[in-house]
């Protein structure tokens, strides 16, 4: 299934520029409303505390959360960004930094990886894999925007 969706994906990405040069277009003519970090969910409170400790700025950069992508997508967005980490053999993003952060102040994070989705070997979404990593928001197997 991921074989299948990384051809169709690079077949689409070759087409797009034949297509605009069909229409007399160029790339730099075109406009396209998206997101960036489509699939981004609001971190746990607890990292972005622990951020602003260290810095400020960095911690209300991420203070930022997205809609579903469907929903992105019934607004009419069409350019969706999303950072693409392959592990083969699951188990890679399993026990991000975060997690000792969160223990460290409350004890733990009800509901972390409760299906255990990021010890499954898939391509997995993720925005900072060690502080903004909440599988439940998106794991590629065709279980984005649910």
């Amino acid at each position: 299934m991921i074989l299948a969706s990384s051809i169709i994906l690079t077949a689409l990405s070759l087409l797009f520029p034949l297509l605009l040069s069909a229409k007399g277009l160029n790339l730099n003519e075109i406009q396209v409303i998206g997101s960036h970090n489509s699939y981004k969910s609001a971190m746990a409170p607890e990292i972005l505390e622990y951020l602003s400790g260290i810095n400020p700025g960095s911690s209300k950069s991420l203070e930022y959360a997205h809609i579903s992508l469907e929903a992105q997508l019934d607004m009419g967005l069409r350019n969706l960004e999303l950072d693409v980490f392959h592990d083969p053999l699951g188990g890679n993003y399993a026990n991000p930094r975060g997690l000792e952060i969160i223990k460290s102040n409350v004890g733990s994070l009800p509901g972390f990886d409760s299906e255990k989705p990021l010890y499954k070997p898939r391509l997995k979404l993720l925005h900072v894999q060690d502080l903004d990593f909440n599988p439940i928001t998106c794991y590629l197997r065709m279980h984005c925007g649910r």
